[in-house]
């Protein structure tokens, strides 16, 4: 696999939040890869995408959040990527185990929080 040091992967079932946070991505200096499902990311990643980061929604047909994080921690090749939820639910919802122990911050996205995050798992060289 290729790594792109400053790649972010989108994992959302909502087009206008994937083009949305894509954007952003792309001003704040980032690779920005989108997937509709959870079984899209996993083939995003099983293509040769080695993002810093991957943004992920917890409700989507097709594969949720919870399922595409058991397979994720279950590959030695993609365990190790960071992930941070992404999620319409309120903190008090209750989480599915695969999710419960990653960061979160509730839709809509906040311009500040995404930049906060590309800095914390996407630093610059020499930085």
């Amino acid at each position: 696999m290729t790594a792109h040091r400053h790649a972010v992967l989108v994992v959302d079932d909502t087009a206008d939040t994937r083009d949305a946070m894509a954007t952003l991505l792309d001003v704040l200096g980032c690779e920005a890869h989108t997937a509709a499902s959870g079984r899209a990311a996993l083939d995003v990643l099983r293509g040769g995408v080695v993002p810093c980061l991957i943004l992920l929604d917890v409700m989507m047909p097709d594969m949720d959040g919870a399922e595409f994080r058991r397979i994720q921690r279950a590959d030695p090749a993609l365990r190790d990527i960071p992930v941070v939820l992404v999620t319409a639910l309120p903190r008090e919802h209750e989480t599915p185990a695969p999710l419960a122990e990653l960061s979160s911050y509730q839709k809509p996205a906040v311009v500040g929080r995404i930049a906060d995050l590309v800095r914390e798992w996407c630093p610059r060289p020499g930085a």
